[in-house]
């Protein structure tokens, strides 16, 4: 009797055994399978947040730090922007801009409410 006839007679003679086993063990495989596939899916998306969250920097003039600062003055120049975003590596860019005004001679009006 060859090694694979002692086998197969085993099989089919412990059948609820066989099964059993064969259960077990699929269940335990697909379970790796799938921590295999969460993991590697987890630590792609971490590539993709760490890229999109960690890889851009603000420009912009320090306004409460620098007293000698006129009002306008000391801005991020759009020439600026325009070199900075020409540079190699730079995907894209967002500008925003906040204005700050002084209101000479005006008063202050009270406006009633709607309801």
């Amino acid at each position: 009797m060859t090694f694979i006839s002692r086998a197969a007679r085993y099989v089919l003679r412990k059948r609820v055994r066989t099964a059993v086993l064969f259960i077990v063990l699929t269940i335990i495989t697909a379970s790796m399978l799938s921590a295999t596939a969460v993991s590697r899916a987890a630590q792609h998306e971490a590539g993709q947040i760490e890229k999109q969250a960690v890889g851009g920097f603000v420009l912009a003039s320090n306004l409460q730090g620098s007293m000698l600062t006129p009002r306008g003055g000391g801005m991020v120049r759009p020439a600026d922007v325009q070199r900075i975003s020409k540079l190699s590596g730079v995907d894209s860019y967002m500008v925003r801009q906040n204005a700050t005004a002084d209101l000479v001679g005006a008063s202050v009006v009270k406006v009633p409410r709607r309801r």
